[in-house]
């Protein structure tokens, strides 16, 4: 699994809130373990710790979807404070297996003429 820039993967979902709450507080929302449950289901969450976090602007954790196919993903959520006390909360939702990335495989009669090796 390749997630080193989900940027250039597609985005399958992308939301966005206004919240009224301080960004402080949306950000203890989507980091606390206690409080991230509410969020991402334990298991679809690979792991409570994020796999990037920029302090209260950016954090990103990885998913597993807990039936076949059993593709990963990765969610992010982007905070912005906005006038006052609201806070502006991005979340995408992005597919990172690495299975959705493979070439399609070649054909077994490649349909090339046969070249013989001379002994």
């Amino acid at each position: 699994m390749n997630i080193s820039n989900p940027e250039a993967m597609p985005i399958a979902v992308e939301q966005e809130y206004l919240l009224d709450a301080m960004p402080e507080k949306v950000w203890r929302a989507i980091t606390k373990p206690e409080h991230l449950e509410r969020w991402l289901t334990d298991d679809r969450l690979e792991t409570a710790e994020p796999v990037f976090s920029d302090y209260q602007r950016e954090v990103r954790y990885r998913l597993c979807d807990p039936e076949p196919p059993y593709l990963a993903s990765t969610v992010i959520f982007q905070i912005e404070p906005v006038d006052g006390e609201q806070t502006l909360l991005k979340i995408r939702h992005q597919l990172t297996d690495a299975r959705l990335n493979r070439s399609p495989p070649r054909a077994a009669n490649g349909n090339r003429r046969l070249l013989m090796l001379a002994a």
